[in-house]
């Protein structure tokens, strides 16, 4: 019986320590496939390279670099790298948090996004944490159940797992929690400077870390000390709205 195929993807970069400790975590699992930036990418979301081409570089047998997003690395495993379909897309293990807003942002998840696109069993990885040093050790445990749980018991089409793992060790962490998507209060900051010419330059800043935390939320859970597992689908219509904004067009049409 042959080995399930994983792939392995990110948005901090082929040589990132998150993305080794996962590597390493699932090792024995299956053959490992590794198709990343060829650096960070972060907050590219499920951007895809659509203006140029894209240059792929073989580190050794099984890492390839890819001067291009997480979803790009995805697509070119897919459809033209792989000789098969994997058995499971996974991405991360982030450096820092995607948790409620976050997902529309990250690369991380648009890695494994596009992967659910494409049908396959897909997972984001990340740990919570901007302390240094960074520890991965609690995170790349979770990934690899995280997968396990891909390859036994995969979601339905469409769907991707996205997997958060707050800072700590084993014993500062609670349990698991599956969790709904949440929602930061948030806004991002710009921050201005001047060089010494006078020119005038715009940071946008990460958002600040507002949490809108509740109760079986992705936040909730990781504020109380819980890993969260998020299902997050395709379908991102808001349903509620369908029916009222149909009565609202059908009353106003010939105004």
């Amino acid at each position: 019986m042959s080995r399930p195929l994983i792939l392995i993807t990110n948005d901090d970069g082929y040589r990132a320590p998150g993305l080794l400790a996962l590597r390493a975590a699932v090792a024995d699992l299956g053959d490992v496939m590794v198709v990343a930036p060829d650096r960070e990418r972060s907050a590219c979301g499920q951007g895809i390279t659509i203006k140029g081409p894209l240059t792929v570089e073989k580190i050794d047998d099984t890492t390839y670099a890819v001067d291009g997003t997480p979803a790009d690395c995805v697509i070119l495993a897919l459809a033209s790298m792989l000789k098969t379909m994997p058995s499971v897309v996974l991405s991360g293990i982030n450096r820092g948090a995607n948790l409620g807003d976050d997902v529309y942002y990250s690369g991380t998840v648009g890695g494994a996004r596009e992967a659910a696109f494409w049908g396959l069993p897909a997972g984001a990885c990340s740990l919570v944490t901007r302390g240094k040093p960074i520890d991965f050790t609690e995170s790349a445990k979770h990934s690899r159940r995280l997968c396990e749980i891909l390859l036994s018991a995969p979601p339905a089409p469409g769907v991707l797992l996205n997997l958060n793992v707050p800072d700590g060790n084993a014993s500062e962490i609670n349990g698991v929690k599956v969790t709904r998507q949440g929602m930061r209060g948030h806004a991002s900051g710009v921050s201005i400077t001047k060089d010494s010419r006078g020119r005038t330059f715009y940071w946008i800043a990460e958002p600040f870390d507002k949490w809108d935390a509740a109760d079986g939320d992705d936040m909730g859970a990781i504020r109380a000390g819980y890993v969260s597992i998020t299902p997050l689908g395709k379908d991102t219509t808001s349903h509620p709205d369908i029916d009222p904004l149909a009565r609202l067009l059908k009353g106003t049409a010939g105004a």
